[in-house]
């Protein structure tokens, strides 16, 4: 899989994200050693895409030693390994990292742009079983709750290069910004469920400091998109969309 990444950099590029697959924060890590000064993980071979610096959380190594709650700082790397200073010890094993600051996009997603977008309203829908039982009393058994997006945009351009937040530039993946026509076909090319990211300060567990990293993930699909076309210009035109998405 192409590893595209939603990275500290460019942290916060828009409220919504679309991704074809799940997006991913995590990956297996296969081996753990120590040289007595840092902790070298190994992940197979999946490369991690980490950078000397970033912050990660380790966990579900058989060791205690081997893991962290607390971010710690990748002090080395190879396409299949990094290393945190630490001279804890311990036993070779399976286990998890976590980096809050990147996101595996995969190859096919957009980021849909906040140029002209009305307020994302967010709704709930409770699914329960209910049922009166033979004294009268009312029982309601609860299975989940599953929200509903919903927003809209107004004079929107039709095309990608004339979005507010779009650039070229490779290094910051601002080229998957999305216009009237690049949305139009992720609706027309999705008949079934898909992810979003949601960039929003939504965790109350996430540190007021740490603010960048607050991410949403919801599994997807559309209820409704409608689109007008309200201005024409010379080389674009201006949309109005309306969309609604509900939480599989």
């Amino acid at each position: 899989m192409a590893f595209d990444t939603l990275s500290q950099k460019y942290l916060r590029p828009s409220l919504i994200i679309w991704s074809e697959t799940e997006p991913v924060n995590t990956i297996a890590i296969t081996a753990i050693s120590n040289d007595g000064e840092k902790i070298t993980y190994t992940t197979g071979t999946v490369a991690h895409n980490y950078s000397v610096g970033d912050k990660v959380t380790i966990s579900s190594a058989t060791s205690a030693g081997y893991n962290f709650s607390t971010e710690q700082t990748v002090t080395d790397v190879t396409t299949y390994t990094f290393k945190i200073a630490s001279t804890n010890t311990g036993t070779t094993s399976t286990a998890t990292v976590t980096n809050k600051s990147k996101w595996d996009l995969g190859s096919d997603y957009l980021y849909v742009s906040d140029n002209n977008r009305s307020e994302l309203s967010v709704s709930f829908e409770r699914i329960e079983y209910k049922q009166r039982m033979i004294n009268g009393t009312m029982r309601s058994y609860h299975v989940a709750d599953k929200k509903n997006f919903s927003t809209s945009w107004e004079k929107l351009p039709s095309r990608k290069t004339q979005v507010t937040e779009y650039s070229s530039a490779v290094q910051d993946k601002r080229s998957n910004f999305a216009g009237g026509q690049e949305m139009l076909k992720w609706y027309e090319d999705h008949t079934g469920d898909f992810w979003m990211l949601l960039v929003y300060d939504v965790d109350s567990t996430v540190e007021k400091t740490d603010i960048k990293k607050n991410v949403e993930k919801v599994n997807v699909f559309f209820s409704d998109f409608s689109y007008n076309v309200v201005d024409r210009g010379l080389d674009l035109d201006l949309w109005n969309i309306n969309l609604s998405l509900v939480e599989v």
